[in-house]
Parts: C-alpha cells; structure tokens; sequence
C-alpha cells in the first residue's frame, strides 16, 4: 500500500465492535474491520477470513 499511497497515512484503533460503526456513519473513520455479518446495505462489505471459535 505504501507504494501505490506513499501520502495514505493507516492507523490502527482498537474499539468495542458497537463503537466503531459509530465512527464510520459520522465520517470519523474510512472503513473499519469488525467480526460478523454486514453492518447495512450502506456499505460495501468483504469477508476477510473465518476463525473457528475455540
């Protein structure tokens, strides 16, 4: 990423899961990566990876 966004600056924040859908409807935050089902229609979601529960 740096190579192709050499000016993108990432940083990571650790939040309740409730919290950070927050950000992401106020514009605070430009994605958020959150376990479970698509948080609504509004936004686009990926599946990343599957972690079995221990």
């Amino acid at each position: 990423m740096k190579r192709e966004y050499p000016k993108a600056i990432v940083e990571a924040e650790v939040k309740l899961s409730s919290v950070l859908p927050e950000r992401l409807a106020e514009d605070s935050i430009d994605f958020i990566v959150v376990p479970g089902a698509a948080l609504s229609e509004a936004y686009v979601s990926r599946h990343l990876a599957s972690v079995p529960n221990s």
